[in-house]
């Protein structure tokens, strides 16, 4: 439940219960669980990667990176935003073509098998323009994921994410395969 002050007392839907392990995919999770689920890009840019990005995608700073920012909406609500920043020289240019959809679906019509290396979980209060796109109060924290995908075949980083829940409609179960 939750009080608003001078409207009153609201029933809140349970947070969805979103499973992390090896092999685990945001539409299938959704699926399994019988809730809809829809992707929207909202910025394709090519950078250059530095700091953290080009430590967990194991390249030199200065390398070029495209960086997705994609929306995540569960029945039509907001859940989550992901920062994607993929490695190009690893990936060449074809990950460019990326427009919609499973972004990991789009890996394996490339022939990659991405796989989750590990995954970090912290609270942290939304940056303004998270706040914004996911619809929640700046008071409200996020869960935030740093992941980093792996191709079986050459257990070399071809993915690192930022995901960014909203911790009110969020449970992470976390998976050790």
């Amino acid at each position: 439940m939750e009080r608003v002050h001078s409207k009153g007392v609201f029933v809140l839907d349970a947070p969805v219960d979103y499973a992390i392990g090896k092999h685990n995919r945001f539409t299938e999770n959704l699926e399994a669980l019988g809730k809809t689920s829809d992707s929207r890009l909202l910025r394709k840019l090519e950078i250059k990667a530095k700091g953290n990005v080009a430590k967990m995608l194991q390249i030199e700073e200065g390398d070029a990176v495209l960086w997705l920012e994609t929306l995540r909406k569960v029945d039509d609500k907001p859940f989550c935003l992901i920062s994607h920043y993929l490695p190009i020289a690893r990936l060449g240019d074809v990950i460019k073509e990326y427009q919609s959809g499973s972004l990991h679906t789009f890996f394996k019509e490339m022939g990659l098998n991405p796989v989750r290396l590990g995954s970090t979980v912290s609270a942290t209060l939304p940056l303004d323009e998270d706040g914004l796109l996911l619809a929640m109060p700046r008071h409200l924290p996020v869960l935030r994921v740093k992941t980093v995908n792996v191709d079986v075949k050459t257990q070399k980083p071809i993915e690192y994410s930022l995901a960014r829940f909203r911790a009110d409609r969020a449970q992470i179960s976390i998976n050790i395969e």
